[in-house]
């Protein structure tokens, strides 16, 4: 599972999923807006390896890029 932290207001569920879901073994994103964060599930720890190294830093907009870690579960 990954963690995506100090997530834009303007960021859905929606555009994370259709972020993730490009990489293989997506699962789900499950989006905490009041606290900025998210966690993007996958059905493997290598899917979930070649996501957080495909997306860290994948910029959203002019002022956001995205900051992505291993979530501690």
């Amino acid at each position: 599972m990954l963690l995506v932290t100090d997530l834009p207001e303007e960021v859905t569920a929606e555009m994370l999923a259709v972020l993730f879901k490009q990489y293989p073994g997506y699962v789900q994103a499950r989006l905490f807006a009041d606290k900025h964060i998210a966690f993007v599930e996958y059905d493997t720890v290598d899917q979930a390896a070649v996501a957080l190294k495909g997306l860290n830093g994948f910029i959203m907009s002019q002022n956001y890029s995205l900051k992505l870690s291993y979530a501690r579960v």
